[in-house]
């Protein structure tokens, strides 16, 4: 494993982070015009994750056919 996949791995952790800490925040907001633009920000941190993941995919192809088998499987 590189250097940089783990660094992509703590990176893609940061903002899922962040997304749980926009939620706690929206979640004892009242004032709408507040929430409004938390939800943006929130929206923001869930693409970079993707990106992030698509990123970690790119560099690592291995963790594509694993991330897909992950989402195959049936719970």
């Amino acid at each position: 494993m590189t250097e940089l996949v783990i660094h992509l791995r703590n990176a893609l952790k940061e903002e899922l982070d962040a997304a749980n800490t926009y939620d706690k925040l929206l979640s004892c907001c009242s004032d709408e015009s507040i929430k409004a633009v938390l939800e943006e920000i929130k929206k923001d941190e869930i693409n970079h994750q993707g990106r992030l993941l698509s990123l970690l995919m790119k560099v690592e192809p291995s963790q594509l056919e694993t991330f897909n088998e992950g989402l195959a499987q049936k719970e």
